[in-house]
């Protein structure tokens, strides 16, 4: 089976330690969400990181910047949301867990995103290892052996295109059997591996109004008019969830990150939003998103207090 997924790119850091449920704010200049494609056909180039977190080349952001764009179709121009979608309560998302090296890429955009995009696909729990896809059948592809590298998910996304991706219980029983050196051999496993697909990639530019409406269509519906919506994945550089949203607010007590870095090195998955969480910025007292909190001259996303996306990593 092949078929079109979405993904999403921000710019984050490598803390495989955090791996819970959080929100973020709407804080989103630099995010690009990605949909699979065809179009995708950037350079083949693993990112070092040597015990540390590297940022994405310039060749994986020139590939990302090339993809086409989703926008949101006529029809859902005056098409009404829900305040709130949570899709990592439906069937389809796995269950949290602790990554293996640097695979975070993979992490995101094959073990979250993938697996629960091709099982909303085919209707079925993403509860066996039958129906969860491993992270180091792909990044195995471009760790130049021995786990020193992460690798682009981009990259991984050629191999989805191309190869497929076997499930958990073909690699061996676990998202990383055999490690990070491992290159699994059989005809079998290969074959059964290139039933699972994807067909279509297209970025989504979330710093605007539009793009966010869009994204967020994306996330509740599919842009299919379908009861279940999709997630995304994305590039970021992580700040530390240390925040906590406020007492008296929407989701009060959960972690929530309020701000990121400007180096894209850790990938994420985004899988709901809540209109309502807040956060003040200003130290005002208040919640707003139609004041100019940052003195620049204008109000837009970058003054929003209110208003952000839950993610898994």
């Amino acid at each position: 089976m092949s078929f079109n997924v979405l993904y999403i790119y921000i710019y984050l850091l490598d803390l495989p330690e955090v791996t819970n449920h959080l929100y973020m704010k709407f804080i989103f200049p630099l995010i690009a969400i990605l949909l699979f494609s065809s179009l995708l056909n950037a350079q083949s180039l693993s990112v070092p990181q040597t015990g540390e977190p590297q940022p994405l080349s310039f060749e994986e952001l020139e590939a990302l910047k090339k993809l086409p764009q989703l926008k949101l179709p006529d029809h859902y121009r005056n098409k009404s949301l829900p305040g709130v979608v949570d899709n990592s309560t439906q069937p389809y998302m796995r269950n949290v867990f602790q990554q293996h090296m640097y695979c975070c890429g993979q992490a995101a955009g094959i073990a979250y995103n993938f697996t629960y995009e091709m099982d909303r696909e085919r209707d079925i729990p993403a509860n066996t290892n039958e129906n969860l896809y491993p992270t180091h059948f792909t990044w195995n592809w471009m760790n130049d052996g021995y786990g020193y590298y992460g690798a682009s998910f981009l990259h991984s996304f050629q191999v989805l295109k191309h190869c497929g991706n076997m499930n958990v219980t073909d690699y061996g029983g676990s998202l990383s059997f055999g490690g990070e050196s491992r290159w699994i051999s059989g005809y079998n496993e290969y074959y059964r591996g290139m039933s699972n697909r994807i067909n279509d990639a297209f970025q989504i530019q979330v710093g605007t109004p539009d793009g966010l409406e869009t994204f967020k269509h994306w996330i509740n519906d599919h842009l299919e008019g379908t009861a279940v919506g999709g997630v995304g994945s994305f590039y970021s550089q992580y700040m530390g969830a240390s925040n906590t949203l406020p007492s008296g607010t929407p989701e009060e007590g959960k972690y929530v990150l309020t701000y990121f870095g400007g180096s894209a090195n850790h990938a994420q998955t985004i899988v709901g939003y809540n209109d309502s969480i807040r956060w003040d910025y200003n130290s005002d007292g208040q919640y707003t998103n139609d004041i100019d909190i940052n003195g620049d001259g204008e109000v837009d996303m970058k003054d929003w207090e209110i208003g952000g996306f839950k993610m898994v990593q």
